[in-house]
């Protein structure tokens, strides 16, 4: 749960969202071209299944289908010092590789719907879709017509949430970049607008998916954010929904210290500020200005 963790070593809300979230700069397309070795989207826990190794009997014909999309995952790297563009063979191969993945993931879905595998693929296969449109510089409609699929089927609540936070982080890098290109606001305007933006994207998310493992992420930046507003009943209240919903998560006790020195230091500035001496008070004399002597 990286997110909490930085919420008590880094106070700014900007990086909190972005470790937070993951790709809610524009830089991340440019990551996802050049990525491999992992897969593309951060399933949770819960759904993703290590690849087993290799078993002395002959695998079954579903384990088969499965390790060939696991190795899908495996997109080929751009050169160091390379932009995607400057090198179109690595474009072409990682196409073909992508195009490869979701053929695979709909024949295993069709096949083998009631598998434990059929969550992990389903978030790859749509995780996919995203990667095929952010590697040949394309809107993500397709990305987004898949996922509002997804969200009103009866898809498991794992799969839901998780394709939940991929529509937040596309919306969110969208902002990003309409914002940054935005020059009629003032810097400060804009991270006013990204700060509501992120803060929005986040209640709305939490309401619906209090539990999913993303979740925790959120409430990490709602709860800095509340700090930063010195609003320290609103950071309480989120404390408690976090611990409540996930009661054995081990940063919560660093959360619990980062409000409470926050909350200290704000109180103390503000006695500090109240009770400073005037003039009179510390024993000095108000200097006063003498009327002019009579002629």
């Amino acid at each position: 749960m990286q997110l909490l963790r930085n919420a008590v070593l880094q106070p700014s809300w900007l990086i909190l969202a972005a470790a937070a979230l993951l790709t809610l700069c524009p830089s991340v397309q440019a990551q996802d071209a050049k990525s491999a070795g992992r897969a593309p989207i951060a399933v949770p826990r819960a759904a993703t299944s290590a690849p087993a190794s290799a078993p002395a009997t002959t695998q079954s014909a579903e384990e088969a289908l499965y390790q060939q999309i696991v190795e899908l995952r495996n997109l080929p790297r751009v050169p160091a010092g390379k932009q995607l563009s400057e090198v179109p063979e690595i474009r072409q191969a990682i196409n073909e590789q992508l195009e490869k993945s979701l053929q695979l993931s709909d024949e295993f879905l069709r096949k083998y719907s009631k598998s434990e595998h059929a969550d992990e693929i389903q978030i790859q296969q749509l995780d996919t879709i995203r990667l095929q449109a952010v590697v040949n510089d394309k809107p993500l409609a397709g990305f987004r017509e898949e996922a509002k699929k997804i969200l009103a089927s009866d898809a498991s609540d794992i799969v839901r949430s998780t394709t939940a936070f991929m529509l937040v982080q596309a919306d969110l890098q969208d902002g990003f970049k309409d914002l940054k290109a935005n020059e009629q606001l003032s810097e400060e305007q804009k991270a006013t607008a990204w700060r509501k933006a992120v803060v929005k994207q986040a209640g709305d998310y939490i309401k619906k998916y209090p539990k999913s493992e993303f979740a925790k992420e959120f409430y990490g930046v709602l709860i800095e954010t509340a700090v930063q507003d010195r609003d320290f009943d609103r950071a309480n209240e989120l404390l408690n929904q976090l611990r409540a919903n996930f009661p054995d998560e081990q940063a919560i006790p660093q959360i619990a210290q980062f409000i409470q020195q926050a909350a200290a230091t704000q109180a103390a500035a503000t006695q500090s500020a109240t009770t400073k001496p005037s003039a009179t008070q510390s024993g000095k004399t108000p200097t006063t200005q003498k009327a002019p002597a009579a002629e």
